[in-house]
């Protein structure tokens, strides 16, 4: 029964990290677009 429950445990980790990286991983891509530095795209309005 432990054995399942280390899995487990080690799987949710696993799980938080990646949601977490991937997170932080569009949030910088969504800065880097918006930037006035960044590739050439703009809001035309």
């Amino acid at each position: 029964m432990e054995g399942e429950n280390k899995k487990s445990a080690v799987s949710d980790v696993g799980a938080w990290a990646m949601n977490v990286i991937s997170s932080v991983g569009i949030i910088m891509a969504n800065k880097q677009l918006m930037s006035s530095s960044g590739y050439a795209f703009s809001f035309d309005f």
